[in-house]
């Protein structure tokens, strides 16, 4: 006989080893009381127990919808808080970038503002030293402009005015500004010229050339050493060259030391074989320097045909 020590069942199958109510581990029956009940199994009847006190079966419930629920609710907390921490990571992402845009809209705004108000620096001292003729002395101007505008002396009826003595010239290089000398000494340059382009003499040439030409046909501010290389590739490239000029048209700056010829230039190339020929209505613009009229400026302004 095996019996519980703690709820005193009593069980007749002596290979149990532990109650079937509470679990407690099973004695012999010698070990305690003889006044409680015991249990008997018969082979086709059901377990009865007897019990001086009765005994609740313990266990726990849980059900399974309420624990899927919880798990449900928790996942959705657990993604509230990821897109939560991923919208104020995107916030902050925007944020930055917008402030970097804004800082470089800025930035070249700024450089923009300053490229436009040098280039219109520029373009103001440009036009203001473009307006002057060349040679021409701003401060004697001035100096001349404030001696005109002050107001002359009043002379009283009863002074005697004192003979006045004319200031003894001083000898100054100011250009000829007689239109027909003008006229004549470029019509000799560009006839000099002529002949020295037909000889092919490049250093001849470029005797008649400034330091640096304003315009030299599609381009602009060159220097004297670009047109050499320009003649010289010419050159190498004829074996003759034949040129006529007519309706020339020489007009000479208002300061005396410009001006500008207008001609029809018509020419003949031969070189490797081939022969070409053309007419155009070119311009020549001359610049009075150290005692020679120059070219700055060499293009043509319209084409008749070439072949």
């Amino acid at each position: 006989m095996r019996v519980c020590p703690k709820c005193q069942s009593r069980y007749t199958d002596e290979t149990l080893s532990f109650c079937l109510q509470d679990g407690a581990p099973l004695v012999d029956e010698t070990d305690v009381s003889p006044d409680h009940p015991t249990v008997a199994f018969d082979a086709d009847d059901a377990e009865t127990v007897v019990s001086k006190k009765g005994t609740d079966r313990i266990g726990i419930d849980i059900p399974r919808e309420s624990t899927e629920k919880e798990t449900q609710e928790r996942l959705a907390v657990s993604a509230r808080e990821v897109s939560d921490q991923d919208n104020k990571g995107t916030v902050k992402t925007v944020a930055a970038t917008a402030v970097v845009m804004v800082v470089i809209f800025l930035v070249a705004g700024a450089i923009g503002l300053g490229i436009y108000l040098n280039r219109e620096s520029l373009f103001s001292s440009s036009n203001t030293s473009a307006s002057l003729p060349t040679g021409t002395n701003t401060e004697s101007n001035r100096e001349n402009g404030s001696r005109d505008m002050s107001p002359s002396p009043s002379v009283s009826p009863d002074a005697t005015p004192s003979p006045t003595t004319s200031p003894t010239p001083t000898a100054t290089s100011t250009p000829d500004v007689e239109p027909d000398k003008i006229k004549d000494v470029v019509r000799g340059r560009l006839n000099a010229w002529k002949r020295a382009t037909e000889s092919q003499n490049l250093s001849s040439v470029m005797s008649f050339y400034a330091s640096r030409l304003d315009r030299y046909y599609t381009r602009s501010r060159v220097s004297r050493s670009f047109v050499r290389n320009d003649k010289n590739r010419a050159f190498g490239r004829l074996d003759s060259i034949a040129i006529s000029i007519s309706n020339l048209s020489v007009e000479p700056g208002s300061a005396g030391d410009s001006a500008v010829a207008t001609f029809d230039k018509e020419w003949r190339f031969a070189g490797g074989g081939r022969i070409s020929t053309g007419k155009v209505r070119s311009r020549f613009d001359y610049r009075l320097s150290e005692g020679n009229w120059l070219i700055t400026g060499e293009r043509d302004l319209k084409v008749y045909y070439t072949k």
